[in-house]
């Protein structure tokens, strides 16, 4: 016969710890909804979680990859465990890829002046600046005293542009200020944009393809 007492499992006499698969078992049989994966739990410790049957779920869940499966009416009918989340790594900033082809694409926030946008870009060691269409000067709200004259060399010869600096630079969890930029004609890049050394210089980085991020360590 089995007894509950101050979180322990009383067998034949001997006390055992409670485990978090046990509170999942007695949740599914007394609000009729099935749990696929509790072998996944591994012999992790019961919790304290009280509110809303959902709240509950969610709490002792903390940690583990799970989805809540609903009915029609909104009723939990099914929960499914994927398994303990991997541990978050440590040390340096991180920031999503977007892998197209030979290209590694981040996405970024711009802040220009007054102005500030979102938008995708390259990872090219080999530009020496952020490089940007001309039609985003009016996106990011600079004004023409805060262009100068310039030349980009590109893979299809040397480009006049205009200079500028953008008031900061934003991937991921990495933000450096005062980024210079070159915009150079929309024709001549063809839709692409590029996040060059005047911000990457900042930083010591690897690509995590596994992961698909990469870190960017300041200098």
């Amino acid at each position: 016969m089995a007894v509950f007492a101050s979180g322990l499992l009383i067998w034949a006499g001997h006390a055992q710890a409670r485990e978090l698969r046990d509170q999942l078992d007695e949740l599914s049989t007394t609000h009729g909804f099935t749990v696929k994966g509790l072998e996944r739990l591994g012999e992790a410790p019961a919790r304290e979680v009280d509110g809303a049957l959902a709240e509950r779920l969610e709490g002792l869940l903390a940690g583990f990859g799970h989805v809540l499966v609903r009915d029609a009416s909104g009723r939990i009918e099914q929960v499914v465990i994927a398994g303990r989340n991997a541990p978050t790594p440590t040390g340096g900033l991180r920031a999503k890829l977007d892998d197209r082809g030979s290209q590694r694409m981040v996405q970024a926030l711009l802040v220009g002046h007054g102005e500030q946008t979102e938008t995708a870009l390259i990872v090219d060691t080999g530009a020496t600046t952020v490089v940007l269409p001309m039609s985003m000067i009016k996106t990011l709200g600079l004004s023409p005293s805060e262009l100068q004259d310039g030349w980009s060399q590109t893979a299809n010869g040397k480009v006049k542009g205009k200079h500028a600096r953008l008031r900061a630079v934003r991937v991921g969890d990495a933000e450096v200020e005062d980024v210079a930029v070159m915009f150079i004609p929309d024709r001549k890049l063809g839709g692409s944009k590029l996040l060059g050394m005047s911000f990457l210089e900042r930083f010591n980085f690897t690509f995590d393809d596994e992961r698909g991020e990469i870190v960017l360590h300041p200098r």
